[in-house]
């Protein structure tokens, strides 16, 4: 979780109580343990409770001795009561606290780590601190079977203290080298500048909303209308602190005493947001249209104010019901950037823009086995992405106009009974359209594949086991978003994963149900970079690791 808070509470439930007690733990590369309980209680047919808990700690397998584990817990209670037939007044918290270690990756160039994977850049105080909490509530009014009004409103805050090292992702001004000639020098010295920042942030969201839901008739065609308003204030403040080092080592760097950049640089910003909706899911025969569009205003309290809209349109039909439907969508969104400023502190008064396209089908290939196959193309602009100049990670740069198009296709559901079958396919060209280039700045070709079989007789009757696949293709580093050269590839990857599940027969009754869950991650322990921002700071994925889960329904 970063500098905002998006935490969505579960759904209370009516039909009854249960609760579910869930103890997880990983092992052989770090180690964690999580435990979560999820007791739903129906108090009586006009009151529900719900008081989801996590706890977790970690181990990661980068973190040196010395240095504390992760530490996260989670409470998101709710209530609902409904004091008649129609109406049902819900009240929902969440409270979330964190302790982390601040990892930022390790160097990794022309398909190379320059490091091994568990290397460190930091110490014991080295530290991401995050509070939250949100409280929302909201009502729901059946007029009819057909009209429905829902109002709301909420308030939530999100508070992060951080205290970040990593290895800088560009020369000094001093250096007068470009982004690739510092990086030449990295590989060849195995030296580098390294960037600290100290700092906190804070996120307060107010928001509001009305809807309404209304299914009419008109001839053979039904249409279920939606439409409301919705409002959203958002304040931000940060203050932070930034330093770096000079050319030291990769291997064994002293990260003591940062050589701070004069002053502390501090900033706060408050954009209001009004949104309208207004859509159609209209059904006839075969056919389905769903027409809408949304339109947005923003007041930001740097003086700037904007007007946006964003309609969408999709068409389905069925050529076959139940068997082939073919369909097409088209979506434009744009928005102004209030609230987001550069490394310089002005706000950032460019809109993005996004188009997107899409047109596929959906095939049923065996009687429990469904196929969908979908070209797509989206062409993005001026989507603000974090300035890697800004060590304390709070400013943004504009990604510029670029292009993804291709095709995917998915195939979900059984083979045959107790054989499950789930997979996807992408494949994506990229082109950075003010540069006039294509590159594989994500990988053209990613895909996934995972199947399972249950026993169903036998003395291990229940027993399911599965084997996974993730795949994906090269691509390229690069620095805000620019191409840096061929050079700078990041390897295709192939990673395998193992899972068996077992329903604990003598730890259940008609009133409990038991499993245990198991299977290991990464099988052949690939080294494989999981994601990255650029050059210097990589992620590399989880080296081969155990898992175990044992869940309790009651």
């Amino acid at each position: 979780i970063g500098c905002c808070l998006n935490l969505v509470a579960k759904s209370l439930v009516f039909d009854g109580s249960f609760t579910t007690l869930s103890l997880v733990s990983t092992f052989g590369n770090g180690a964690s343990a999580r435990f979560t309980a999820d007791p739903n209680q129906v108090l009586s047919d006009a009151i529900a409770v719900r008081v989801p808990l996590a706890l977790t700690y970690d181990e990661p397998y980068y973190l040196p001795g010395g240095v504390d584990g992760d530490q996260t817990a989670a409470f998101s209670p709710s209530a609902s009561w409904k004091p008649g037939e129609k109406t049902t007044l819900t009240l929902a918290a969440t409270w979330l606290q964190a302790d982390r270690a601040a990892y930022q990756g390790i160097p990794y160039l022309k398909g190379d780590f320059l490091v091994p994977l568990d290397t460190y850049y930091g110490n014991d105080d080295t530290r991401d601190e995050f509070a939250g909490a949100a409280v929302q509530f909201r009502a729901d009014h059946d007029f009819s079977d057909d009209l429905r009004l829902s109002v709301g409103g909420g308030y939530a805050r999100a508070d992060e203290e951080r205290t970040h090292w990593s290895v800088s992702p560009n020369a000094a001004p001093a250096d007068g080298l470009t982004t690739a000639q510092y990086y030449d020098k990295v590989l060849a010295t195995r030296t580098a500048r390294y960037s600290y920042t100290s700092g906190d942030h804070l996120d307060e969201n107010l928001s509001a909303f009305a809807r309404l839901a209304w299914t009419v008739e008109t001839g053979p065609v039904v249409h279920r209308l939606a439409g409301g308003a919705d409002w959203l204030r958002r304040e931000t403040s940060s203050e932070s602190s930034m330093g770096s080092t000079g050319w030291q080592s990769l291997d064994d760097p002293d990260l003591s005493a940062p050589i701070l950049s004069p002053g502390i640089g501090a900033s706060e910003s408050q954009v209001d947001r009004t949104g309208f909706v207004l859509q159609d899911f209209a059904a006839w025969n075969r056919w389905r249209l769903l027409a809408g569009v949304r339109a947005d205003y923003a007041d930001s309290e740097a003086g700037n104010t904007a007007w946006s809209s964003s309609p969408r349109l999709g068409l389905t039909y069925f050529v076959f019901p139940e068997q082939l439907a073919l369909f097409a969508t088209a979506t434009l969104a744009e928005g102004p950037n209030f609230g987001y400023v550069d490394i310089d502190g002005e706000e950032l008064d460019d809109p993005w823009r996004s188009e997107q396209f899409e047109a596929g089908g959906k095939l049923r290939v065996f009687t429990n086995l469904w196929l969908t196959l979908a070209a797509f193309q989206i062409t993005q602009k001026d989507v603000p992405e974090l300035d890697p100049l800004d060590p304390t990670d709070s400013s943004y740069v504009l990604d510029g106009e670029t292009r993804s198009r291709g095709v995917e296709a998915t195939l979900s559901g059984e083979l045959v009974p107790d054989w499950t079958w789930w997979g996807s396919y992408t494949y994506c060209e990229y082109e950075d359209v003010d540069a006039g280039i294509d590159f594989e700045r994500f990988p053209a070709h990613s895909a996934s594949l995972w199947t399972a079989y249950r026993l169903s007789g036998g003395p291990l009757a229940g027993l399911r086991s599965g084997i996974g696949l993730r795949a994906k293709s090269k691509y390229y580093t690069t620095f805000r978003g620019a191409y840096l050269g061929d050079d700078y590839e990041i390897d295709p990857s192939a990673v395998v994963d193992l899972a068996f599940d077992y329903p604990l027969a003598r730890l259940s009754s008609a009133r409990v149900a038991t499993q245990l869950e198991f299977g290991v991650k990464n099988l052949f322990d690939e080294e494989y970079v999981e994601s990255n921002r650029h050059g210097t700071e990589n992620f590399p994925g989880l080296p081969r690791t155990y898992w175990a889960r044992l869940t309790a329904a009651f």
